[in-house]
């Protein structure tokens, strides 16, 4: 029964934001937050506002890529287990396993690139040129 259960939908899986910020975008500025119909000079795009949009889509890609990896990690052991005679399958299933594994560490190794520069641009009183 609790093999059962953990491949049931769960409601917190149901209930994930596609939002990455407050108010409910990956874009986090050029829209009206306050509802006044009007574009203030905080409401609008700036620097700040360019590298927390690029945090934001990488944190997206962050959780598309990570769900697209355990399956596909579940689809490999699967496959591994159904060709465990074969060994030129199961050499094969193991060079595309570590091609996920590769590919994945690429992609979390961009994302502490990006969320490592864009913690450094944030920070208050950065500025590229020096008084």
């Amino acid at each position: 029964m609790a093999i059962v259960s953990g491949f049931m939908p769960r409601p917190a899986l149901a209930q994930i934001k596609i939002a990455s910020n407050d108010y409910g975008h990956i874009i986090p500025c050029g829209f009206d937050k306050d509802l006044d119909k009007k574009i203030s000079n905080e409401e609008q795009c700036h620097f700040d506002d360019v590298v927390k949009l690029f945090s934001n889509v990488m944190n997206e890609l962050i959780k598309f890529s990570t769900i697209l990896f355990v399956f596909s990690m579940i689809y490999v052991g699967f496959q591994m287990m159904v060709n465990q005679g074969n060994v030129n399958g199961l050499t094969e299933l193991k060079k595309r396993l570590l091609g996920f594994i590769k590919g994945y560490a690429a992609i979390l190794l961009a994302w502490v690139v990006v969320y490592t520069i864009s913690n450094a641009l944030l920070k208050t009183g950065f500025t590229f040129i020096k008084n």
